[in-house]
């Protein structure tokens, strides 16, 4: 009887592991989605200006020709 109820214990605190794992799993991938989101916001005209510097846009094939 003791041993039933310590096994059942057991898999009781271990049932409770696993759901404060999964949650915690679960709000960080959410806060990294979120973080990712704003971190495009805020430096994707840092990264756009960056592109452009180093690498400029083709010109016309016009502008090519003597």
């Amino acid at each position: 009887m003791i041993c039933n109820f310590l096994f059942y214990l057991c898999d009781f605190i271990l049932l409770i592991k696993v759901v404060i794992f999964v949650t915690t799993f679960y709000f960080v991938f959410l806060g990294l989605i979120f973080l990712s989101d704003a971190f495009l916001i805020v430096f994707y005209p840092v990264f756009e200006a960056v592109s452009t510097c180093i690498i400029p846009e083709t010109r016309d094939a016009g502008d090519l020709l003597p």
